[in-house]
């Protein structure tokens, strides 16, 4: 998410929409991880919403939902 809005200022390393880009990546990680998740699992997840975003766009979203539930529910939380 947001990626196409850093892509317009990454130019500018410290530009307001480049740093709440980052800075909301991370706090994504830090967010599941709060559920038990380890960072590994985590980043896997963020990936997968990631991807989600994306394929929600040129894709049936009741058919991307039904996948991305099928892989949510074979992860494991501490």
């Amino acid at each position: 998410m947001f990626l196409r809005a850093k892509e317009e200022f990454s130019s500018v390393s410290n530009h307001s929409i480049v740093t709440t880009v980052n800075s909301h990546k991370e706090n994504m990680i830090h967010f599941l991880q709060s559920y038990g998740l380890e960072k590994t699992a985590a980043m896997k997840l963020s990936l997968l919403f990631e991807g989600t975003t994306s394929l929600a766009e040129t894709t049936d979203i009741k058919e991307v939902e039904d996948v991305l539930k099928s892989f949510v529910d074979c992860i494991e939380v501490s």
